[in-house]
C-alpha cells in the first residue's frame, strides 16, 4: 500500500510535460497537490487508518484530474483542470456524508456507553454478568474505533475540499429533538439528576392528556 504522499507525486511523474509549467506558477496544480501532501503528513512506509483515508481522498483527486494548458492573453502558460467542478463536489459530498455519519455514530456511541454502565453496575461476578461486561466493552470499542475512522476521513476530505475549492467547508448538523415525555421538572431530585446529566429541563416538552405543552 502506497502512502498519500507517494501517490500525490506519482501523478506528476507520469505527466512530465506539465511539471515545468507547475514550477513556474504558484497557483498551479502541482502546488495544490503539494499542499494536500503536506496536509496529510504521512510517512511513505506507514500503513494506518490515516494513510487509507488519504488514499481515498487522493483517489478522488486523481479520478477527476484532466488538465489542459493554454497561453492566456498575457502570454503566460495557464494550467486548468476541466474536471475541477466534479472533484470539488465529490470532496464536498464526502465531507458532508462523513459529517452526517459522525452524528449518527456519536449517538450510537452514547447508547453503547449507557449499556456499558448498566453492565458494569450489574456485574455481580457470575458468568452471565461478566459476559455482559465483555460484550458491552466490545461494543464500546467498536463504536469508538468507528468514530475515530470517520473523523480521520472527515478531516482529510474537508482539508482537500478547502484546498481545491478555496472555500470554507460548512456543515449544519440536524437539530436535536427532545423526546415528548411527562417529566416532573419541578421535583428537586429530577432537577439534581438533570444537572448531573447536563439536561436542560427548560426545553423539555411535556405531554398532558395527549396535548403537547411547553414546560
Amino acid at each position: 500500500m502506497h502512502s498519500f504522499v507517494a501517490l500525490t507525486f506519482s501523478l506528476h511523474a507520469s505527466k512530465p510535460d506539465l511539471v515545468q509549467n507547475s514550477l513556474d506558477n504558484k497557483n498551479t496544480w502541482r502546488v495544490k497537490m503539494a499542499k494536500i501532501a503536506q496536509i496529510a503528513q504521512i510517512a511513505q512506509t506507514e500503513v494506518t487508518e490515516r494513510t487509507i483515508a488519504a488514499q481515498i481522498v487522493s483517489g478522488i483527486v486523481e479520478l477527476f484530474t484532466n488538465k489542459i494548458t493554454y497561453i492566456d492573453q498575457n502570454g503566460e502558460v495557464v494550467e486548468y483542470n476541466t474536471h475541477k467542478y466534479s472533484m470539488v463536489n465529490a470532496l464536498n459530498g464526502m465531507a458532508f456524508s462523513m459529517s452526517r455519519q459522525k452524528e449518527y455514530v456519536e449517538t450510537q456511541l452514547e447508547k453503547a456507553r449507557d449499556e456499558a454502565k448498566k453492565a458494569l453496575m450489574a456485574a455481580s461476578g457470575n458468568e452471565i454478568s461478566i459476559n455482559n461486561v465483555r460484550r458491552a466493552t466490545e461494543r464500546l470499542d467498536q463504536r469508538e474505533d468507528e468514530l475515530a475512522c470517520i473523523q480521520i476521513l472527515l478531516d482529510q476530505s474537508v482539508k482537500a475540499y478547502e484546498v481545491f475549492s478555496d472555500k470554507k467547508f460548512e456543515y449544519k448538523g440536524k437539530p436535536t429533538v427532545t423526546p415528548v415525555k411527562n417529566v416532573a421538572t419541578e421535583n428537586v431530585d429530577v432537577q439534581a439528576l438533570a444537572r448531573r446529566l447536563g439536561v436542560d429541563l427548560d426545553h423539555v416538552t411535556n405531554n398532558t392528556n395527549g396535548v403537547e405543552t411547553q414546560a
